[in-house]
């Protein structure tokens, strides 16, 4: 008796395996998926594997807030040369925002995979500004901006 029920549990759980793709290595290295501008300082990361689960599947993703010496449209202008020499290619904005903290400024495209760039918004800048230690309190922080990657 005890074969006869193991057996359909096997089959039923080994339907649910396997690696969730891209995973965070799939991700990272992918040409210019960790790309910042020059001179920005990390804010933040939240990178997070793929998960799969029997009640989460989930993709891999690359996500940090950086804070950059210049304005945003040379923030932009740079991931555009940069993305577009490594394969990159851009792509209507189809994601308005990533939560309260930020707006989309540009997505690229390379096969199934995607680079967002948001700009951080000036409440978020603040909070961060608002701790004395925080890396944004420095005189050459000029715009808050952040990188997913998908």
């Amino acid at each position: 008796m005890a074969v006869s029920i193991a057996l359909p549990v096997a089959a039923l759980l080994a339907g649910c395996g396997g690696t969730v793709h891209p995973t965070l290595s799939e991700l990272e290295s992918l040409p210019g998926a960790s790309a910042h501008y020059p001179g920005s300082v990390e804010l933040a990361r939240f990178d997070g594997d793929s998960v799969n689960t029997t009640y989460n599947k989930q993709s891999a993703i690359l996500r940090s807030n950086w804070c950059a010496p210049v304005n945003m449209l040379a923030v932009h202008s740079w991931f555009a040369r940069t993305l577009a020499d490594a394969g990159w290619i851009p792509v209507r904005a189809t994601d308005g925002s990533a939560g309260a903290d930020a707006t989309l400024v540009a997505q690229w495209s390379r096969g199934d995979r995607t680079f967002d760039l948001y700009r951080l918004t000036q409440p978020y800048m603040d909070r961060r500004r608002a701790d004395p230690s925080d890396p944004a309190t420095r005189r050459s922080c000029v715009v808050g901006y952040a990188i997913r990657v998908i």
